[in-house]
């Protein structure tokens, strides 16, 4: 699985380089809040690179800019300064369209908080992301939702709703529905923080199962034992990287 935004439905900018682009590669990116007067430094001047098909944990305590980093790597908030590029890209030249395709197609998002739609069977809930993509047919997508779910072992489970199933299986619908659009890399904040420890060990296995079909994997947690799953850890602290 190449480092590519070729997915989206724009045709994003050409990269020209002799090699393959990082899949994230941040130089002295910074964000600051500002309310009134007062300036708050949630990142300041982070650098890292993340490859193509690497499980990278990023760690650190309540409030050391760690949510801050997976906003901006998620697309979901933009730096104060510094460079952001996405296998290539550089992700400050996007117009909201194309940052919506890619917060949708290229990024899976996996979040703490399953935010599953509770009148809605696992199947649906798993197809929304296709309901917003271009030119995928309702045929489709339930074929498409119905792979996913298989793939996360919960084909028998399709049609039940959120409330009828453990927090783990939940979660394991989460990870389909961030799997239906076929992105090329999966951003999971804290995904284990609502689960029992036989829960996480299955929601951690599936993570090792998707990095080892090719995917790059990025795992937010402030769990010790959670972060030792992935190959490199990059720790945050103070807004800053203070070790990888």
């Amino acid at each position: 699985m190449t480092a590519t935004l070729s997915r989206a439905s724009y045709p994003p900018p050409a990269v020209d380089r002799a090699v393959e682009p990082s899949v994230i590669e941040l130089i002295d990116v910074s964000k600051i809040y500002r309310t009134g007067d007062v300036e708050v430094g949630a990142l300041r001047n982070v650098s890292l690179h993340i490859e193509e098909n690497e499980f990278v944990a990023i760690t650190g305590p309540s409030g050391s800019g760690k949510s801050t980093l997976m906003h901006i790597l998620g697309c979901l908030d933009v730096p104060t300064s510094g460079i952001f590029r996405l296998a290539g890209h550089d992700v400050q030249s996007f117009d909201e369209n194309q940052l919506s395709d890619v917060r949708n197609v290229f990024i899976g998002f996996v979040f703490q908080q399953f935010n599953l739609l509770s009148y809605l069977p696992a199947w649906r809930n798993v197809e929304l992301p296709l309901v917003y993509a271009n030119g995928v047919r309702p045929a489709e997508r339930r074929e498409r939702a119905m792979a996913a779910l298989e793939t996360v072992g919960l084909g028998n489970r399709a049609d039940h709703k959120p409330g009828e199933m453990s927090g783990g299986q939940q979660q394991r619908v989460a990870v389909a529905r961030a799997l239906v659009t076929e992105p090329g890399m999966i951003l999971a904040d804290e995904p284990t923080g609502n689960l029992d420890s036989t829960s996480t060990a299955d929601v951690l296995e599936l993570l090792d199962q998707l990095h080892d079909s090719g995917r790059t994997i990025v795992l937010i947690t402030h769990e010790h034992d959670v972060a030792l799953r992935a190959q490199r850890t990059i720790q945050i602290r103070d807004g800053r990287k203070v070790q990888s």
